[in-house]
């Protein structure tokens, strides 16, 4: 076992949710980027509202 492998297996400290090593704070924001927060078909409606409302014009 490499100490990457022991790093990870260890006991998080008090308030914290794992052990990180290095790598792992991009594999997270990756993993964020691909999985978005969930909208229901009313909030997305109501942003889309929101944007004919004011005249917003998407730059895509």
């Amino acid at each position: 076992m490499n100490t990457l492998n022991l790093s990870g297996a260890a006991r998080p400290a008090d308030g914290c949710e794992s052990v990180m090593i290095p790598g792992d704070p991009e594999r997270n924001a990756r993993h964020a980027r691909k999985n978005p927060l969930p909208l229901t078909k009313e909030t997305w409606e109501s942003i889309v509202a929101a944007a004919e409302h004011y005249e917003f014009k998407s730059p895509l």
